[in-house]
């Protein structure tokens, strides 16, 4: 583009001329300075107006030391930095350096990647969970615990019973008194605790009259 840019000035200039105009004439036109003109009047006679490389130039570091770069990287993980790999090998660019780490990271995506699949819950009150919390501090300054059990499809919150204490009594009588109400639900989500598990909430669980399942996260 720079090239093409004096060519057409340089062209302006020829034919300015040949209608008696001079060069001064011409570069107050082209609003550039006349010596500017007579410059690349002498370049275009030397080398065509051919551009040069500007910047710094350009060169590889030895392959053997690339690789010693990418060595390290794959000792140190993707979450290693510039300024440590800079550290490291102060004799590489920090240009190179931030390529061999981008490509590096690159790579390490593409291989490490991991499918995740999301199970979700669409009709509700088919799918309940149910776990025992602890707030914050005793309800009431009696009830050191919280049963809980939400709809999972829905979000909706069926119960928060405060008690004095984990039970198996206690769970069973509050899913009793929310089968009785709502119906029992399809699957009963629970952790592994030995409360949930106990013998009297089973019987709970197995008397609702659609519970088919009962899944436990070990």
């Amino acid at each position: 583009m720079e090239r093409t840019v004096k060519m057409s000035a340089l062209c302006f200039l020829k034919w300015t001329g040949r209608r008696g105009l001079s060069v001064w004439d011409a570069a107050r036109t082209l609003q550039v300075a006349p010596r500017t003109l007579v410059q690349w009047q002498r370049e275009w006679k030397e080398h065509a107006l051919t551009p040069a490389p500007r910047g710094r130039p350009t060169g590889l570091t030895p392959e053997g030391l690339r690789q010693q770069v990418c060595d390290v990287l794959e000792g140190l993980g993707p979450h290693t930095g510039v300024p440590v790999l800079k550290a490291l090998f102060p004799e590489v660019p920090r240009q190179e350096i931030e390529e061999l780490l981008y490509r590096y990271r690159v790579d390490y995506r593409r291989e490490h990647t991991e499918t995740i699949e999301e199970l979700l819950w669409e009709q509700p009150g088919t799918v309940w969970a149910m776990d025992y919390t602890q707030p914050p501090s005793p309800v009431d300054g009696v009830f050191r615990d919280i049963f809980a059990v939400r709809d999972l499809a829905s979000g909706i919150q069926l119960a928060a019973l405060p008690v004095t204490g984990q039970s198996a009594a206690a769970t069973a009588n509050a899913l009793e008194s929310l089968f009785m109400e709502h119906g029992a639900p399809l699957v009963m989500k629970s952790d592994n605790g030995s409360t949930l598990k106990a013998r009297e909430v089973e019987v709970v669980l197995k008397s609702g009259e659609k519970l088919t399942r009962f899944f436990s996260l070990r």
